[in-house]
């Protein structure tokens, strides 16, 4: 890779400009790393749980799955339940290590110990802790592909 810095005058925001012959996984993953680049990745988590506010460590947190009308929160910790949505968690949580592997289920790769074949193409996805849990046909490429496979 190659990059070049050009000092204008005149120019108040920050402007990149990539150039390849083809966009392809390299510039994808540049792109994505400059998008969450300005975006502050917390190391506490706050998460409001019936009456109390826990602070979770962001580097304990192995699994988030989706139970009726609750979030459940698993790691060294033990499991936590709160009434956010998947999506506002992830929002706060603004971190590239959480990758979705279901309609109901994020993951931490950094607890990930392996991967095994289950049924009708799907994956199961052994975590530390014995914590395991489900990777759907439909979100199986966005993990191997975070995992660099």
């Amino acid at each position: 890779m190659k990059w070049v810095f050009k000092e204008v005058d005149n120019l108040e925001n920050l402007e990149i400009e990539l150039r390849k012959s083809v966009y392809d996984k390299e510039v994808a993953d540049l792109v994505a790393y400059l998008e969450n680049f300005q975006r502050l990745t917390p190391e506490v988590l706050p998460v409001k749980s019936g009456d109390q506010i826990q602070l979770i460590k962001v580097a304990d947190l192995a699994l988030i799955d989706v139970a009726e009308n609750y979030l459940v929160l698993t790691g060294a910790f033990g499991q936590v339940r709160t009434r956010l949505r998947l999506y506002q968690l992830m929002d706060k949580l603004a971190n590239p290590d959480f990758v979705q592997v279901s309609k109901q289920t994020v993951v931490n790769i950094n607890h990930l110990d392996y991967l095994e074949a289950s049924f009708s193409g799907n994956m199961t996805a052994f975590l530390k802790g014995k914590h395991k849990t489900t990777v759907s046909r439909r979100y199986l490429k966005q993990l191997e592909a975070r995992l660099g496979l």
